[in-house]
């Protein structure tokens, strides 16, 4: 029987850090998706178990784990026949300082850069009502205002700036600093590369990934994709792929190539 539920999205990047740890070490789950560009996040019932109107969320027989590193560290604690962590203390801290660094300077930019250029296309044909709906039901003032700049401006927006400026930063440290290894956690796959690789993944499904080539950050293509290779990398990310959304998504990208590079060109 199984004792875990994992409230989760498709395309979530923090989703999908959850469901790699998840697959890496064989747990099985009942999986409970939510529609996002739905509103689905705000719906009183989740909100219960997710007051930040976010996912995921996994239930442990009664207990609630929110916030995606935190769980992930509670899966390696509790289901340690599969080690998603390496065994020296120094190791340990140096991968921690990894997902660190993605939870405070990647993944809160990650938003503008998917809705930007993404889905910017796809919600401005939404009934207007609809999308101030779910707009006005993010729980903190300042990403509802971020948002409806982003809508606004799009490309243009300084949020993307700012955004995109990360990502380049982010893509510079992993080629300058991955360790020997190959792995962002050292000699295997574990929690850091669970933790990052979902942002690199955003990028190529936004048609961003000339910024990561094997020309340009050879270490860092290198790394994304040996990921494919995992056995349980289909289970985790593939599977779940809404493949037509996608190609909307690579398709608005493409339109914004030019305007990206402008932009990075200018980063000081």
């Amino acid at each position: 029987m199984k004792s875990l539920t994992l409230y989760h999205n498709d395309l979530s990047t923090c989703s999908q850090k959850v469901r790699l740890i998840l697959s890496a070490k064989g747990i099985q789950y009942k999986s409970q998706l939510l529609d996002l560009a739905s509103g689905e996040q705000h719906d009183k019932d989740y909100v219960q178990l997710n007051p930040n109107h976010v996912v995921p969320t996994l239930i442990d027989d009664k207990h609630i784990l929110c916030e995606s590193s935190l769980i992930n560290e509670y899966l390696e604690e509790k289901y340690p026949k599969i080690k998603t962590s390496p065994d020296s203390p120094r190791e340990k801290h140096a991968m921690r300082l990894w997902v660190k660094y993605v939870d405070e300077m990647v993944s809160p930019f990650a938003a503008a850069i998917t809705y930007g250029i993404g889905a910017r296309p796809l919600l401005l044909n939404l009934p207007k009502e609809n999308l101030e709906n779910n707009i006005n039901q993010i729980p903190n003032e300042h990403k509802r205002n971020e948002r409806r700049n982003i809508l606004k401006e799009g490309i243009n927006s300084k949020e993307i700036y700012k955004s995109l400026k990360h990502f380049m930063l982010f893509l510079k440290k992993i080629e300058i600093e991955m360790p020997p290894g190959g792995w962002l956690s050292g000699d295997d796959f574990g929690l850091a590369d669970a933790a990052a690789f979902p942002f690199i993944l955003r990028l190529d499904h936004l048609s961003l990934d000339f910024l990561f080539s094997d020309t340009k950050m050879p270490r860092v293509n290198k790394w994304y994709s040996q990921f494919h290779e995992l056995p349980f990398f289909k289970e985790a990310i593939t599977d779940f792929l809404p493949l037509p959304l996608i190609e909307i998504f690579r398709a608005n990208g493409k339109e914004e190539e030019k305007n990206v590079l402008k932009l990075i060109n200018n980063f000081k």
